[in-house]
């Protein structure tokens, strides 16, 4: 085959790819979830919270919970209810916590960690926990009855899950999550970091920070970019 025949074969080839994939990758294509599951394309956030910060139920609850509904399937999200406790390892082999609003933190930081290990669904589990961060919630939220409460709202068991945040699984779940969020030198609380960045606006920003994350945004994000 002479030369001038192999690149002109080549020069169609490239024609024929690019007008088949060139275009796929455009700022103004919307894909559906399974397709940013296969390219790759799936920008994360990550909340670093917990259960009785203020500044933390009125970010999980609201803004961060309209993200999660309306882009979760689109997003890899990951969220860490340890905030700024201690973990204390005793001889004996059992774990303790000191946290910054006391045991009534420590024991929601239990049931947000075990809704998270529990619900199968990691959008609901993000959303069961955000629920039990609502304003007006019994005695500040994120205890047994506000699990109560929001798994009969959600068709989700709060039984496992308060039994799970009354044993040993608790413990080893939420030390976890103490040396991932001491790995991630958190200053204060919420952190939320969009692609590894630090995200510093206000809550009613939170959903047009992500959408601008996106390469190439889902349609939920017309509107917000």
């Amino acid at each position: 085959m002479h030369g001038s025949t192999i690149i002109y074969l080549f020069s169609i080839i490239g024609i024929i790819y690019s007008q088949s994939y060139g275009t796929s990758y455009s700022t103004n294509r919307f894909y559906s979830p399974n397709q940013y599951n296969a390219k790759r394309l799936r920008p994360s956030i990550k909340v670093y919270y917990e259960s009785q910060c203020p500044a933390c139920k009125a970010l999980d609850s609201t803004y961060f919970a309209d993200v999660v509904k309306t882009l979760g399937p689109y997003l890899d999200i990951y969220t860490n209810p340890y905030g700024k406790a201690e973990t204390l390892y005793n001889n004996n082999g059992s774990i303790e916590f000191q946290c910054q609003h006391g045991p009534v933190e420590c024991y929601g930081n239990k049931l947000h960690a075990c809704a998270l290990d529990n619900i199968p669904n990691r959008q609901q589990a993000l959303l069961f926990n955000g629920c039990m961060m609502e304003a007006g919630r019994p005695d500040g939220g994120s205890n047994d009855e506000s699990a109560d409460q929001c798994g009969a709202l959600m068709s989700i068991d709060a039984n496992a899950i308060k039994s799970c945040a009354k044993s040993q699984r608790s413990s080893v779940l939420l030390s976890n999550y103490g040396i991932e969020t001491k790995a991630a030198n958190i200053k204060w609380l919420p952190t939320v970091r969009i692609n590894d960045v630090e995200w510093n606006g206000t809550g009613d920003g939170l959903m047009a920070a992500v959408c601008a994350a996106f390469t190439n945004p889902p349609a939920q994000c017309r509107g917000y970019i």
